[in-house]
């Protein structure tokens, strides 16, 4: 043993073991070969298998005439491995030991945190190293130094674990909270309210009620099931949220939004310029003056053909039809075009309609 570290701790030994995930220090009042009887900071006495003791048992003192003075010996040094475990940087030892170690004591990594390493020097060490558990794993009585691939792995996992608390954290208040607001028809959170969420929990939630709206998940998909339990068990929950939220509007289209269907004429607007050349273009040859009608409706605007019917001198009937005909100058193969073809069809619903042109060309130009 170093660093005046003891292997069989006697009566007025400062040691560590592990509860849960924390070593607790203690004073040992009595040892009797592998059995001790430890007295915590809170006074508390209790029995401690020698088995259990972290491997940096020390410094032995003489055993302390009153429980009082055992306690402030125990915590003079609680207090200073506390003040060294704050400027260790265990990190710095991960490099360090790349190449050159693939596990150590908590004494060596001590050599590296200082030249006269002491007991408390040690177990702060010990606590750096533990509480580091991306980079080193403990394996009694050793840390090992784990390999570049395992740290990257450790590190992802602790951020997946990271990012699934604060998403059931933050997204169940987010989602009562649009809850409240579409049951009593309050006010949504506001931007302020949003802003005051990280950015991995807004666009997690916002993708959970997406697909619960579009139908779109994956059945053992447990995350909607914990940030929606306080919610009541209703119909279309996730269209009541979206449509809480703003994500969504009155009049919804899952299945056009999952087929890439824009609904409107947003979409045309990034053809503006496209748009304009089309309908600058000078009309060709002579328009027929006859009086042509169309069978349409009154409230249609996307007029795509017409007909005009006159008795011929001979005897029967003259039919004109008027054809309206996009393809005559349609610029083929061009980003409006592409647009176009991946609409493929106009939409005539109750809540209104979306062509497949633009509509200053359908229900304008080519009208």
């Amino acid at each position: 043993m170093s660093a005046g570290l003891i292997r069989h701790p006697a009566a007025g030994c400062i040691v560590e073991f592990m509860q849960g995930n924390t070593p607790q220090t203690a004073w040992v009042l009595d040892a009797q070969g592998d059995k001790l009887r430890v007295l915590l900071q809170n006074r508390r006495e209790t029995p401690l298998s020698a088995s259990r003791l972290l491997p940096w048992s020390g410094p032995q003192n003489a055993p302390a005439a009153t429980k009082d003075s055992a306690i402030a010996e125990l915590e003079k040094h609680m207090a200073r491995r506390a003040e060294l475990t704050q400027g260790l940087d265990p990190l710095e030892w991960w490099e360090l030991a790349q190449g050159e170690m693939s596990q150590a004591p908590a004494e060596w990594f001590a050599g590296l945190a200082g030249d006269d390493a002491d007991c408390d020097l040690v177990a702060a060490c010990g606590h750096a190293l533990l509480a580091c558990k991306t980079h080193f794993k403990f394996q009694p009585p050793l840390f090992e130094v784990l390999d570049a691939e395992k740290v990257a792995k450790k590190q992802e996992e602790q951020e997946r674990e990271k990012s699934r608390e604060r998403l059931l954290k933050q997204g169940t208040a987010l989602v009562k909270a649009l809850w409240n607001s579409y049951e009593q028809g309050g006010t949504p959170p506001t931007e302020k309210d949003l802003a005051a969420l990280d950015a991995d929990v807004l666009e997690n939630v916002r993708a959970l009620i997406m697909q619960r709206v579009t139908g779109q998940y994956a059945p053992d998909d447990t995350a909607w099931e914990k940030i929606t339990r306080a919610l009541p068990d209703v119909p279309f929950m996730g269209l009541r949220l979206a449509q809480a939220w703003g994500l969504v509007g009155p009049h919804y289209n899952a299945w056009a939004d999952r087929s890439g269907y824009e609904m409107g004429d947003e979409w045309s607007k990034s053809h503006a310029e496209a748009i304009k050349a089309l309908t600058a273009l000078p009309e060709e040859g002579e328009l027929n003056p006859a009086p042509f009608i169309s069978i349409d409706s009154a409230t249609t605007r996307d007029i795509d053909d017409a007909f005009h019917i006159a008795p011929r001198e001979g005897g029967g009937w003259k039919l004109t039809l008027a054809l309206a005909c996009p393809a005559l100058h349609w610029p083929f193969e061009s980003e409006l075009d592409k647009a176009v073809r991946m609409r493929a069809t106009s939409l005539y619903l109750p809540e209104g309609v979306s062509n497949m042109l633009p509509q200053s060309l359908g229900e304008g130009h080519y009208s």
